[in-house]
């Protein structure tokens, strides 16, 4: 199918006024017929005589009334479902007529990034106009922003639904205005930025009339939520580093705190809300989700009071052993075993590695949930091919069973592999795992967790943890 952008850049100035051209070339090698207008009215009229896929504005040309070119467009049935996207150098949010521009690049662009997010935006529209009632996609193919400022920029109606590795969400939009947004236990700007942090999953937006309750809630502005957003999830990611992982429990180094901190409770509700929920271990994942205190005002908060030496890092549960899963990820896993089958996990052992079965048998005996087979690990030969044990995380049983690493062995593999939700190769080294991450991943389409000699319950969990997630992203994505 042909696709048509006209772009409306020429009398664009500064450092940045050529990335329109740049933009238009990589369109151009995408299939994309290029049209290049000189000013605001004959782009109007070449849009009313033939309809173009997307209209691209570099808002950087001081001849520009970008206001009365929108209204113009909206006001003319010809070009009043127009897909606007916009170059711009400065605040997005001073752009006029911001709501009707469906997408903002800031300069400077990557042209190729810009080109494949606009061809996505596009495809998406193409497939939401073949299909009134329901819309389904990829978030690898269109990231959530940009699915949301389409459907503001079309006015829909309906419930937008997320399913991605752990993190089931909603959206309910009236006529293009966000009405309510839900992730999981959290709700408002809390969710919000949880479903923007998600890098894949599926969506489906269902087009429907709303009924009186959900009319009337209150609407969030798109553009200054998605800017708050934005700036929390900086904020999550400059704090990342120094977390603890989901699964980790934090809790109270002291039972008495200073008053330094005591004090400034009342006028920092993150710092009271942290001490408060400690009352008692949680996991980080646990403790998040307890508050409706935005995530990156709770992991600052964290942050400081572990700084000062009033928090601690429990390493894993309470009595010591090393979470695999936490429990959201943990029941949407048990949910696609239950549906599809593979409740085993396939452990691929290095034998290379000295005492190898008892090394691995004393990793796992670190992991919470994991009981040991009868004589798993004493040593014996009669562990070339055995029974490892069980993995037992919340609902969910997973069996692993052991086979060597060695190339002769390697057609056992797809045998004991065969329903599996997943590999796991603990060796002795890197290179040693690429035979079998090859005939998993590429042959067999299991995903495949390493754990490198020496091997740990945090370093094995980690592996588990890595295969079992993206399981529930394939999973997701086949729905």
């Amino acid at each position: 199918m042909t696709r048509r952008a006209v772009f409306l850049d020429v009398g664009a100035i500064g450092p940045r006024a050529r990335e329109g051209g740049a933009l238009a070339a990589s369109l151009a090698g995408r299939g994309f017929v290029i049209e290049r207008l000189p000013d605001g009215q004959s782009t109007l009229d070449a849009l009313a005589r033939e309809p173009a896929d997307l209209l691209v504005i570099d808002a950087d040309s001081p001849s520009l009334d970008l206001r009365a070119l929108m209204e113009s467009l909206r006001n003319d049935a010809r070009t009043a479902s127009t897909l606007v996207v916009a170059l711009a150098s400065g605040d997005p949010r001073e752009l006029p007529a911001r709501r009707e521009i469906a997408l903002t690049l800031s300069k400077p662009i990557h042209a190729d990034e810009a080109s494949s997010r606009l061809e996505a935006l596009v495809v998406t529209r193409q497939r939401a106009a073949s299909n009134a009632r329901e819309l389904r996609g990829d978030l690898a193919q269109i990231t959530f922003p940009d699915l949301l400022q389409l459907f503001a920029v079309n006015r829909a109606t309906g419930t937008l639904s997320v399913d991605a590795p752990g993190r089931f969400g909603s959206v309910v939009l009236d006529t293009g205005e966000v009405k309510s947004i839900t992730c999981g236990t959290a709700a408002g700007m809390k969710a919000f930025v949880r479903l923007l942090a998600l890098p894949e999953g599926s969506f489906v937006f269902n087009h429907r009339e709303l009924d009186h309750v959900q009319s009337s809630l209150e609407s969030m502005a798109l553009g200054p939520a998605l800017f708050e957003a934005t700036r929390q999830l900086d904020e999550i990611a400059r704090l990342k580093p120094s977390m603890p992982e989901p699964w980790m429990e934090v809790r109270k180094a002291r039972l008495v705190w200073p008053a330094a901190i005591t004090d400034r409770f009342e006028r920092e509700p993150s710092l009271f809300e942290v001490a408060r929920l400690l009352d008692t271990t949680k996991t980080l994942g646990a403790l998040l989700d307890a508050s409706p205190l935005p995530d990156a005002d709770l992991l600052a908060a964290l942050d400081e009071l572990r700084r000062e030496g009033l928090i601690e890092v429990a390493g894993g549960t309470s009595s010591g052993r090393v979470e695999v899963l936490d429990s959201t990820i943990a029941r949407a896993l048990a949910e696609r075993v239950a549906n599809f089958g593979g409740a085993r996990v396939v452990v691929v052992v290095d034998h290379d590695v000295a005492s190898a079965d008892v090394a691995l048998a004393r990793a796992l005996g670190g992991v919470a949930g994991f009981v040991a087979a009868e004589g798993a690990g004493s040593g014996g030969d009669n562990e070339t091919l055995a029974p490892v044990g069980t993995l037992v995380i919340g609902a969910l049983r997973l069996e692993l069973f052991a086979v060597p690493a060695t190339r002769e062995f390697s057609p056992l593999w797809s045998v004991f592999g065969a329903g599996a939700s997943a590999a796991l190769v603990a060796v002795g080294e890197a290179d040693s795992a690429a035979l079998a991450r090859e005939v998993f991943t590429t042959e067999m389409s299991l995903p495949v967790g390493v754990a490198l000699a020496p091997w740990t319950a945090s370093n094995v969990a980690a592996a588990l943890r890595s295969a079992l997630t993206a399981r529930v992203a394939d999973r997701a994505q086949r729905r």
